[in-house]
């Protein structure tokens, strides 16, 4: 009977525990840790350092002198069996990362780098295990933010042992947390040349990783020039497109409102096949959304005229 109970509790238990995962709701509204690498003070490492890099994926700057980072390890690389702490500093401007130097890896082979990490925020001289680690991000006493591999649960489980490795980081995918840690990062290979898109950024690298704003394309767009068989017809476009956007304009040409096919450019001869027909240009551009048409007016065409 003892048995009983305690298996249909841990069943509750486990559907409670997916109900909450079904509610999770990912807020980009506090500062994340994005990257860490963990060396562990090796030789054969492809980065000079290990390193912690935070980012604020909020619209304002945020200030981290209450901020603090606690790490603890009970690797043979990078031992730390009670909880140290690093103080930050600094303000933390929108969308920006903030990066921590860790201590230099084993530099007997120069060779294997890939990665040197020559400009960060702020520099710890602690050892970042190579196998497994747990590290919070504070605010105050406040835990931000959490993730641990392979040393006791934060955040959901922690990550898997062979997440990462000398060789291998841990990064957030698409700034996302969701306090479910295993859906919410991936592993980078750094001897691998598609890791360079995922270099960690410090303060001095400027704002990124925001989606652009797009804007609509508007304004007028006028046809130009005598509508006449063998003649030549402009689109001339008055939009908000900048000069250095021009190249991104598609012009479509369109006969009783049916695209004319081949005629995506500024200008249009007109052939025979248009005798007769009403002529009108819509306009979009690569960069910006929406399109802006001349629109087109009912006309009587004679022997030789289009009308527009």
């Amino acid at each position: 009977t003892h048995t009983h109970t305690h298996t249909h509790t841990h069943r509750e238990r486990e559907r409670e525990r997916e109900e909450l995962v079904e509610l999770v709701e990912v807020k980009n509204d506090h500062v994340i840790i994005n990257q860490v690498y963990g060396g562990g003070a090796n030789d054969g490492t492809p980065v000079s350092h290990s390193f912690i890099e935070l980012y604020n994926p909020t619209d304002a700057e945020i200030d981290l002198s209450s901020y603090s980072l606690g790490y603890l390890s009970n690797g043979k690389n990078g031992a730390a069996a009670e909880e140290v702490k690093l103080p930050l500093d600094k303000k933390i401007p929108a969308h920006t990362s903030y990066l921590v130097r860790c201590e230099a890896q084993d530099a007997s082979t120069p060779e294997l780098i890939k990665y040197t990490v020559d400009t960060f925020d702020k520099e710890w001289s602690q050892t970042i295990d190579n196998k497994r680690y747990r590290l919070v991000l504070y605010r105050g006493e406040t835990v931000e933010d959490a993730v641990s591999v392979n040393e006791g649960h934060v955040e959901g489980f922690a990550l898997a042992d062979g997440a990462i490795s000398k060789q291998k980081s841990i990064r957030r995918t698409e700034f996302q947390d969701t306090d479910i840690n295993r859906n919410d990062f991936e592993t980078v290979d750094y001897r691998e040349a598609a890791s360079v898109s995922k270099y960690p950024r410090s303060l001095t690298d400027g704002e990124w990783g925001r989606e652009p704003e797009v804007q609509t394309l508007s304004g007028e767009v006028a046809i130009r020039g005598n509508a006449i068989v063998g003649a030549t017809l402009y689109a001339d476009q008055k939009t908000n497109i900048n000069e250095a956007d021009e190249a991104s304009l598609r012009y479509q040409w369109k006969a009783d409102g049916t695209e004319v096919s081949g005629a995506s450019g500024a200008f249009l001869v007109l052939g025979k096949a248009l005798e007769g027909k009403k002529i009108s240009v819509s306009v979009t551009s690569s960069v910006m959304e929406g399109n802006v048409d001349s629109g087109s007016q009912d006309s009587k065409c004679t022997d030789r005229a289009f009308n527009y």
